[in-house]
C-alpha cells in the first residue's frame, strides 16, 4: 500500500472515532434532558462543521508542508484556529438571537464538539508539521 494512502486510511480512521465521539456526546445530551433536544440542530450543525473543517485542515496541513516557504504551515494553524473561533461565534450569536433560547445550557454540546475537533485537528497538524506524513 502506497504511503499515501495509508496516511490518508489513518486519517479517516481516527476522524471517524472522534466524530463517532462526538455523535455519543450529542446522543448522550439529547437523552440526558429536554434542555439540549429542543436545541439539537445546533449540535448537529457543529458536528458536521468541524467534521469537514477537520477535513479540510488535513489537506490544506499537507499542502502547507510541502510548500517551499516553512512559515505557511505555522500561518496555516493561526488561520485555522482564528477562523474557527471567529465562526463559533457568530454561530453562536446567530443563534442565540434567531432560537432565544431560554437559558445558557444550548451552547454545552457546541463547545464540546469544539473541544473534541479542536484537539483532533491540534493532533494532525502537528504530527505532520513534525514528519509530514499522518
Amino acid at each position: 500500500m502506497p504511503k499515501d494512502q495509508s496516511m490518508h486510511q489513518n486519517f479517516f480512521r481516527q476522524l471517524t472515532i472522534y466524530a463517532i465521539m462526538g455523535l455519543g456526546v450529542i446522543w448522550g445530551l439529547n437523552f440526558i434532558g429536554q434542555v439540549f433536544r429542543v436545541h439539537q440542530l445546533l449540535s448537529w450543525i457543529s458536528w458536521c462543521f468541524f467534521v469537514v473543517i477537520c477535513v479540510i485542515a488535513y489537506w490544506l496541513g499537507l499542502k502547507a508542508y510541502s510548500s517551499h516557504n516553512k512559515n505557511d504551515f505555522t500561518n496555516l494553524f493561526i488561520v485555522l484556529i482564528t477562523a474557527k473561533m471567529f465562526f463559533s461565534l457568530f454561530t453562536i450569536l446567530i443563534y442565540k438571537i434567531l432560537a432565544e433560547p431560554e437559558n445558557k445550557l444550548f451552547v454545552l454540546p457546541f463547545l464540546i464538539m469544539y473541544l473534541i475537533f479542536t484537539f483532533f485537528e491540534s493532533h494532525v497538524l502537528i504530527k505532520i508539521g513534525k514528519s509530514g506524513v499522518f
